[in-house]
């Protein structure tokens, strides 16, 4: 850097020294008194010329000493000549190059700072932020040369395993039918990708692609029933797949299967055609998009993924039946020094906020109480998130003022919960976010999950199950169900059950017999206490087939009931019951049953598939304390 400014000079100052000011032309008079800024211009100037003679004094004598001290000492002058000549030998050979190397270095910096001053950082791609994410040009070039094979993938795909879902899901939809799919020349591009080698099953590869799809894609659709054709003519999809690769085998193919799924809602923009383009008005479009991300979200978001299996059923029934990691017990207790939004007088006096809070994990959400008039709110509420997989997620916190019209504001936070697994608890105030003041006091709990049946009374005496009611309260243990299939549900409900028609159905079914005795549209309903979960309907059979997972977080196992009721849409019905204590599960084999299931008040050998698994949360450690100086002090006590 010094070599670079070495031949730099100040204002008033040449190369050599300082420049004499110029003289005045002969019979001038004197001009106008000098103005303030001037005289300090003058003053600078002395200044630097000042300065640039004591440089160049001490540049003399460091050259004229060396010489003095060698006479002094009665040196041969032949040591002088031999250390000059070493000296010009050493700029001729090495000064160049170093004089070369640093102006180069200096226009590079002078290039990377031009470079982040007029491209936005929004608009880098991610490896340039996140040193561990990496550029994958040769899987973009694979890409594209395979893009027209991948098109003829999605059609096939489209046609043989879209359609007849969408023809079967409604029966106003039987003649849906796809008239024309063409991806479009544009392929899918993958802008990042970071693989996950710490805190991961050696048994598995855990990829994230930041993916990026801006295709001129024309999807044509016809319901030929009613006439009714539209289309889609581009998309814009932007987020984060995981692929998981597991389990991973000594065999070919080395991969058991494929799980790929987003770990948040991708961003999507479709661009409709034909009839649709009534829903250009504003708020039915949105509105339509919405039912579409849905759909997406119902498929590739976590929990919910893609399993392309690589191997036999055995391996791919564990795929199927995907456990929680962990569950994540969110204390939001209070905040201080929030901004105040509220105001009074046109603005000129500002008062307090209406805060709330909402928390998201995946597509898990969660939002809390409104505390109005303060900006020291106190929630002191809980929350519940289950964890699938920590490495990658973050817990996502953002603070709002109720208004009537837009809700104001008040920060955010983002926490790892990767870090949050390590810690397993925290317990301190966060400084929000993107506002000007303002902290969250939070308490978090990273909670394991044990297939042993013995640790679950002290989990119970921890959040002292024993002293409210069966339903409510903080969670002890998780149930996780898997809803496979039924068998010889029942096509005629008067056959068994007349009161669980409805009159209406009843009198229908009484005129028209052919219509009771076709295939129902069955469809389940769980329950656990207060909490209910429904399935998806499928629509004429009487050998349904779901495949879907849900989850309960249970209060206290040992008394409450899992309530099973299959239903039959078409008829507004109940095709079957079942009931089953959860104490079961505690008795059962790793807490684990997986079986056919008989069905009461329905037909005969009418039977529902079921996997469900039991798992106890472990609590923290400091729990576990305080549960052992109770019973110890009570031990003392006797």
């Amino acid at each position: 850097m010094s070599n670079r400014m070495e031949g730099s000079a100040g204002p008033g100052v040449s190369a050599n020294g300082p420049v004499s000011a110029p003289s005045s032309p002969v019979g001038s008079t004197m001009g106008p008194p000098l103005s303030p800024d001037e005289l300090d211009e003058d003053q600078e100037s002395s200044l630097t010329d000042v300065t640039q003679m004591w440089i160049k004094f001490a540049k003399t004598f460091a050259i004229i000493f060396p010489i003095y001290v060698l006479g002094y000492f009665e040196f041969s002058f032949s040591w002088v000549l031999i250390g000059l000549a070493m000296l010009f030998y050493w700029r001729k050979n090495h000064g160049t190059k170093d004089y070369r190397i640093n102006r180069a270095l200096a226009f590079l910096e002078h290039e990377e700072k031009a470079v982040r001053q007029s491209v936005p950082t929004t608009e880098l791609p991610p490896w340039v932020h996140y040193p561990d994410v990496e550029r994958v040009e040769w899987l973009n070039k694979t890409v594209k040369q395979m893009w027209p094979f991948i098109c003829q993938f999605v059609d096939k795909l489209f046609r043989e395993t879209i359609e007849p879902a969408v023809k079967g899901a409604n029966p106003h939809l039987s003649s849906f039918c796809f008239t024309k799919i063409d991806m479009g020349d544009k392929p899918l591009r993958v802008n990042g990708v970071k693989v996950y080698t710490e805190n991961v099953d050696k048994r598995q590869v855990i990829m994230d692609l930041q993916i990026s799809f801006v295709g001129n894609t024309e999807i044509d659709v016809d319901i030929k029933k009613y006439y009714c054709r539209a289309g889609i003519k581009s998309i814009q999809l932007h987020g984060v797949m995981r692929v998981v690769m597991e389990p991973l085998l000594g065999d070919m193919p080395l991969i058991g299967a494929l799980s790929v799924f987003f770990l948040k809602k991708p961003l999507l923009d479709i661009n409709w055609t034909g009839l649709t383009n009534m829903l250009d008005i504003p708020g039915l479009n949105g509105l339509c998009d919405n039912i579409i991300q849905d759909i997406i979200y119902s498929y590739l978001v976590l929990p919910n993924r893609i399993t392309i299996p690589l191997v036999g059923e055995a391996e791919l029934a564990k795929l199927r039946f995907p456990i929680p990691k962990g569950l994540l017990r969110i204390h939001f207790i209070e905040a201080q020094d929030l901004l105040g939004k509220d105001k009074f007088l046109g603005g000129l006096i500002k008062g307090k906020s209406d805060p709330y809070g909402v928390i998201q994990l995946g597509t898990q959400l969660f939002q809390s109480k409104v505390i109005h008039e303060t900006v020291n709110p106190k929630w002191n509420e809980v929350y519940e998130a289950l964890v699938y997989d920590s490495s990658g997620q973050n817990l996502e916190i953002e603070l709002f003022d109720e208004d009537t019209d837009k809700d104001d504001f008040l920060g955010s936070l983002v926490i790892d919960v990767a870090e949050l697994q390590k810690e397993q608890k925290v317990d301190e105030w966060f400084v929000m976010d993107d506002v000007a003041t303002g902290k969250l006091h939070l308490k978090l709990e990273f909670l394991s999950l044990l297939n042993t049946p013995e640790k679950l009374d002290q989990v119970l005496t921890s959040i002292r199950a024993n002293r409210g009611q069966a339903n409510d309260g903080l969670s002890s243990a998780l149930l996780v169900i898997f809803l496979d299939s039924a068998r010889n549900l029942p096509r005629n409900p008067l056959e068994f059950n007349q009161a669980g028609l409805r009159k209406a159905s009843v009198s229908k079914a009484i005129k028209s017999g052919k219509k009771v005795t076709s295939d129902p549209s069955p469809f389940v309903q769980f329950t656990v206490g207060h909490k209910s979960f429904e399935s998806k309907t499928r629509y004429k059979t009487n050998e349904p087939v779901w495949e879907e997972a849900f989850t309960f977080l249970i209060h206290n196992p040992k008394t409450q009931e899992l309530e099973v009721e299959v239903k039959d849409e078409k008829h507004d019905c109940s095709l079957g019951t079942l009931t089953l204590p959860l104490r079961q599960l505690l008795e059962a084999e790793d807490m684990m049953l997986s079986q056919r299931f008989p069905l009461r008040n329905s037909g005969p050998s009418c039977t529902l598939k079921m996997k469900m698994a039991l798992r106890v949360k472990k609590q923290s450690e400091e729990q576990e304390k305080v549960l052992w100086c109770d019973a110890h002090c009570v031990s003392l006590w006797v």
